[in-house]
Parts: C-alpha cells; sequence; structure tokens
C-alpha cells in the first residue's frame, strides 16, 4: 500500500512540473482588430479590474515575470487598457496578458478609407515592413481633401496613416 501511494504521489508531482515548463501564450484574431509587432522583448502584464464600467474599465497591471513577446514577432490584439490615471497605455494579446503600447508597434487595417481635409502641405513616407521603419521621401500630400485608411502607430513616434499604395503621412508633425 505504501508503496501505492508513493507511485501515485511521485506520479501527481511529475505531472504537475510538466505541466509548469509548457506555458504557451495563446492568441487569437478578430476581425478588424489591430496587430502589434515587436521590435525588442516585450514584457507582458496581467490585469485586474479595479473600477469603470463595462464600456470603459479601469485596470491596474502587474508585471508577469516568466514569459515575454520574444523581439520580431507578430501578435494580434483585441483591446487596450487603461489605468485609472492613464488612457489607451496596454494592448491585450491573449488572456489577461498585456503588453505596454510603449515596446511595441501596432499596425491597423481599416475596413473603410474615412476622409480629411487637410489645411497645408504633408510630407510622404514610405514604410519598411520588414523593419518597421518609415522613411521620408521627396514627395509631398498637396493640402486639401484625401483618403485616409490603414495607421502604424511607432514608439516614440506620431501615428502614420496611409494615403495610397506605400504612402503614408504623419498624423501630428
Amino acid at each position: 500500500m505504501k508503496k501505492f501511494v508513493r507511485l501515485v504521489l511521485v506520479s501527481a508531482l511529475a505531472l504537475i512540473s510538466f505541466e509548469s515548463f509548457s506555458q504557451t501564450v495563446h492568441a487569437r484574431y478578430i476581425d478588424g482588430f489591430p496587430y502589434v509587432h515587436t521590435v525588442r522583448t516585450a514584457h507582458l502584464y496581467k490585469a485586474k479590474r479595479v473600477s469603470g464600467y463595462d464600456w470603459n474599465p479601469k485596470y491596474e497591471f502587474s508585471e508577469i515575470t516568466d514569459r515575454a513577446l520574444s523581439a520580431n514577432t507578430n501578435w494580434y490584439a483585441d483591446q487596450t487598457g487603461d489605468t485609472v490615471n492613464t488612457k489607451n497605455e496596454y494592448v491585450r494579446v491573449a488572456t489577461n496578458e498585456w503588453a505596454k503600447i510603449k515596446d511595441i508597434i501596432i499596425v491597423s487595417k481599416a475596413y473603410t478609407s474615412f476622409g480629411l481635409a487637410t489645411n497645408k502641405d504633408y510630407p510622404i513616407y514610405s514604410f519598411d515592413s520588414k523593419n518597421y521603419k518609415m522613411t521620408k521621401t521627396d514627395k509631398t500630400l498637396a493640402q486639401g481633401m484625401w483618403l485616409f485608411g490603414d495607421f502604424v502607430q511607432i514608439p516614440n513616434e506620431d501615428v502614420y496613416s496611409r494615403v495610397g499604395g506605400n504612402e503614408w503621412v504623419q498624423l501630428n508633425p
């Protein structure tokens, strides 16, 4: 009987320890939401809801220490998260796993374009999708009414919006 109990305990401990080595972060694509690209390893955070309503929840975030998003990987995001003092500081990449916006690049594909009147000429940039960098070209977007669509948000820079092909303008230059 002691051998049987010992065997069951050792088997249970082995199963528990094997399970702890298989921590997988699952992300799913949701139509219409952006994906995020990591330029460097990005820390993950878990969220605890502390206030707000269903349409405007506020969270308290704490770092997850046993895993992170690898550098140069893409992840789908389905919502942004606010703390009590900040707005849209985090994006959710998996169930209760969030990344800080300052650590990632957000790429959003627009289903519809929107019209925007510009009151000055804007420099046009090209987007290198392999390195996730914008390069200023010698072209300009003349003032007038233009259709804007997809956007790219790069940390420590403004948001860029596509105005055609691989032509982008910086929205807040």
